[in-house]
């Protein structure tokens, strides 16, 4: 019997076999799986054992997206005749990812921010993400990087090597 747990600190399913000494019975992990489905052997074990693993993963998986797919149906897009890459149905369609999305919104020219982590004091990491505000305290919004870009060089008198460094300029979805 091979069981799967999924580790939220590590992001990655545990591989656990049944192990048998003296009298004790208990589940020992002997791999793990990333989510990119990468496995890693922490132990010892035969070929079988890892065949063995491998189908029981696959079948797991499946079983999983079913699931999945039966909690989120894919419904009919309002918007377009492609519903796998429509922006307004992502939160419909389970199947759309983030790269889609992605290429989507620079597609639809989604707005350009700022954000950095150094603090107006000098801190930096210590209070979060900081980012460029305009007078009535909403974030600034650019067409492109390269408007950003070169409102940092102008306005904000920031050199190249401090932008590149220390400063993000991110599409305002990417928060």
């Amino acid at each position: 019997m091979v069981q799967f747990e999924y580790n939220g600190v590590m992001k990655r399913y545990d591989v656990k076999v049944p192990f048998v000494l003296a009298d004790e019975k208990d589940m020992v992990m002997v791999a793990s799986i990333s989510e990119e489905n990468k496995i890693t052997l922490h132990r010892e074990i035969s070929l079988k054992l890892l065949k063995q693993i491998i189908l029981r993963w696959d079948e797991y998986e499946h079983q999983m997206s079913r699931e999945l797919d039966e909690m989120f149906p894919i419904q009919e897009c309002k918007h377009h005749m492609d519903a796998e890459t429509c922006i307004f149905c992502v939160g419909m369609n389970t199947n759309i990812s983030r790269e889609i999305l992605k290429q989507k919104r620079r597609e639809n020219n989604m707005p350009k921010i700022i954000r950095t982590l150094v603090c107006p004091d000098g801190v930096t990491g210590l209070n979060g993400w900081q980012y460029l505000l305009t007078d009535d305290g909403e974030e600034m919004e650019f067409d492109s990087k390269a408007s950003a870009n070169s409102f940092l060089l102008d306005e904000g008198g920031y050199e190249q090597e401090h932008i590149d460094e220390w400063i993000e300029i991110i599409e305002k979805g990417d928060k």
